[in-house]
């Protein structure tokens, strides 16, 4: 009962700062933007290249599991290889999004960065594919539930947010001010061409990970490891933010939706899947999760 109402307090509290940005970015968007952009300073397009990084591999390793429990399911042979192998491949997809921003910064061409970060997902992968192989067969069937919700999770968040810009397609202040392009408020439908600002989908994917993070009970030898680790994505998630906001090239409404997107989201996910008290499941020393943190 005290954790429930501690996660409602949270979320009112979470909802209440996003409502207020959005609020203060329907009418103050563009002279926001005016005061603080610094395009193409470093803190911008460092945050920017790691943002979807933690998202992605949290997917990533969620398919490991789930690759490893289709080893044991009991189904017809035929649709065991197809769940094997579609796990196989979303996990590594997963895990070549999650470096694509970050091999981009070194490389211009496309079909290089997208080529060294598919080669260093497939590693990153089956490293952890190998971790796993280490555990008994109960320590990854526990989380099976865990890695499908949070599967799920991070592809309906990636989802919205990237069906919003094509439908959306609004112009950031980069494009306002540089190219020439029509500003609009989020709440209106322009179709500016080439316009990706609405939502900001690295912030939604930032918020995924922090709201993730509570999807565990931790164990209390490791309380302190990762306590650290949640002031870690608390600053990481303040980063992204305020990095996005630097850039010019998203607004501050269009981060108030992403993160909107990302918390509601997960946190609907959680409930549904997990009960108001969140994941029951506990994370110990010596078992899978543990070994990971």
């Amino acid at each position: 009962m005290k954790e429930a109402i501690r996660q409602a307090i949270w979320s009112v509290a979470i909802a209440i700062i996003l409502l207020t940005m959005l609020i203060i970015g329907s009418f103050k968007d563009f002279a926001i933007a005016e005061a603080i952009c610094l395009p193409g300073n470093t803190f911008s397009v460092l945050t920017d290249a790691i943002a979807k990084l933690p998202a992605f591999l949290i997917m990533m390793a969620a398919c490991g599991i789930l690759l490893k429990c289709a080893y044991n399911k009991e189904c017809n042979i035929v649709l065991k290889r197809l769940y094997i192998i579609a796990y196989f491949i979303l996990g590594i997809i997963s895990a070549t999004f999650a470096f694509m921003d970050c091999f981009q910064l070194i490389f211009d061409k496309k079909a290089y960065y997208v080529l060294v970060s598919a080669v260093c997902g497939v590693f990153v992968y089956l490293l952890f594919l190998n971790d796993l192989s280490k555990h008994r067969r109960q320590e990854y069937e526990r989380y099976k539930k865990w890695a499908i919700t949070a599967c799920i999770i991070v592809g309906v968040v990636a989802g919205i947010s990237y069906g919003m810009k094509i439908i959306w397609k609004r112009a950031s202040y980069i494009d306002v001010i540089e190219y020439g392009a029509q500003y609009s408020p989020w709440y209106k439908i322009v179709n500016v061409d080439g316009g990706w600002a609405m939502p900001d989908s690295k912030t939604a994917l930032a918020f995924t990970t922090w709201t993730l993070m509570t999807l565990t009970q931790i164990h209390p030898r490791l309380a302190n490891k990762v306590g650290w680790m949640q002031v870690a994505i608390n600053f990481f998630v303040v980063m992204v933010i305020l990095g996005a906001l630097f850039s010019g090239n998203y607004f501050l409404s269009d981060v108030a939706i992403g993160g909107i997107i990302g918390y509601a989201t997960t946190k609907t996910a959680k409930v549904l899947a997990f009960g108001a008290e969140g994941d029951r499941t506990a994370l110990s020393e010596n078992n899978l999760l543990g070994r990971i943190l």
